[in-house]
C-alpha cells in the first residue's frame, strides 16, 4: 500500500480502487485485534488479512498496467501535436507554380485564420505539458482535438488557395469586361481592389467620353455554405449623360448577362428596387481613393 501511495498516481488511474483496499485493511487490522483477545477469531483474522495482500496486490499490478496505457495514449497525443505543428508551420507559405511563381500568405489569406489555429495549438501543448493530472479520457480528448486541428489546417490552407485565384480571376474578368465594352465606347478610366487590398472587392470604372456614361463594375468574393469563394457581379451606373435611361440600363443589364461567355456562373440579373432608372446613390464607387 505504501508502495502504491508513494509511486503510483493511483487515484487517476484507477479511482476509487485505493480507498476500498485501505477499508479492507483496517477491517483486517480489527480482526488481528479482536484474535488477540479471542484466539477463536484468528481464522477469520487470517482471512481478512490474505485479502487485504491479494488486493494490495492486484492494485499495484492494475495500476502499473494503467500507467503503461497512459504512458501510450501520452506518446501518441504527442505525436499528434507534433505533427499538426509541423503541418501548421508547412503550410504558412503555400508555394504554387501552375504558371505563375508565387507564394500565398495562407494567414493572410484567410484572415488571421492559421493564427487563431496556433493559438488553439498552443493551448492543447499546455495542456499536455501539465498532463500529470489527466487520465487517460483526458489525452484521447487533446489528440482528438489536435487531430480537428490538422483537418481545419488542410481546410484553411486550400481555402488560402482559392481566395487567391479568386482574386486574379476578378481581375481578368474585369479585363474581359473592359474589351467587351470598348465596342460601345467606354474606356477604362480606373481600376483597383478595394482598399488595394487583393483580398477585397474589385471595381472597374469605365465612361464613354463621348456620351457621358459612366459605369463601374464590382466583383465582390462571398464565401459559400460549403467553403468556396464566389465573385458577385454588381453594376453602378454613376452617370448616363446623354444617353436615355433605358439605353443605359440595357448596357448594365448586357455586361451582367454576358458573364456566362467567359465562364462565369452568374444569377438572374436584377436592378436594385427605386433605380430601374436612376443613378447609383453609392457615391464611394465614384472615388476609388476614397
Amino acid at each position: 500500500i505504501a508502495d502504491i501511495q508513494e509511486n503510483y498516481r493511483v487515484e487517476i488511474l484507477c479511482p476509487g480502487r485505493l480507498n476500498h483496499v485501505l477499508q479492507v485493511f483496517q477491517s483486517y487490522q480489527s480482526e488481528i485485534k479482536d484474535a488477540e483477545r479471542i484466539p477463536e477469531n484468528s481464522a477469520t483474522a487470517r482471512r481478512e488479512a490474505r485479502q487485504a495482500l491479494e488486493e494490495a496486490f492486484q492494485l499495484r499490478e492494475d495500476v502499473i498496467r494503467a500507467e503503461q496505457e497512459w504512458r501510450l495514449h501520452f506518446e501518441a497525443t504527442r505525436q499528434m501535436l507534433d505533427v499538426a505543428a509541423a503541418q501548421l508551420e508547412a503550410s504558412s507559405e503555400i508555394d504554387l507554380h501552375d504558371g505563375i511563381d508565387v507564394s500565398v500568405d495562407t494567414d493572410t489569406w484567410t484572415a488571421g485564420d492559421l493564427t487563431a489555429l496556433r493559438e488553439r495549438l498552443d493551448s492543447l501543448d499546455e495542456q499536455l505539458a501539465n498532463s500529470e493530472e489527466l487520465d487517460v479520457t483526458g489525452l484521447d480528448r487533446i489528440q482528438s482535438a489536435g487531430m480537428q486541428i490538422s483537418r481545419e489546417i488542410d481546410d484553411t490552407s486550400m481555402f488560402a488557395v482559392e481566395a487567391f485565384y479568386a482574386s486574379q480571376d476578378r481581375v481578368d474578368i474585369a479585363q474581359n469586361i473592359a474589351c467587351q465594352l470598348s465596342d460601345m465606347g467606354l474606356t477604362i478610366v480606373d481600376h483597383s481592389y478595394q482598399g488595394n487590398d487583393q483580398r477585397a472587392a474589385h471595381r472597374l470604372h469605365l465612361r464613354n467620353n463621348v456620351t457621358g456614361f459612366e459605369i463601374v463594375i464590382t466583383q465582390t468574393p462571398t464565401i459559400q455554405t460549403n467553403g468556396t469563394i464566389e465573385n458577385r457581379l454588381e453594376s453602378d451606373i454613376i452617370s448616363y449623360g446623354s444617353l436615355n435611361e433605358e439605353y443605359g440600363d440595357d448596357i448594365a443589364h448586357e455586361v451582367l448577362s454576358s458573364m456566362a461567355d467567359i465562364g462565369l456562373q452568374q444569377t438572374i440579373v436584377s436592378t436594385v428596387p427605386g433605380f430601374e432608372n436612376s443613378p447609383s446613390d453609392r457615391t464611394e464607387y465614384v472615388n476609388f481613393q476614397q
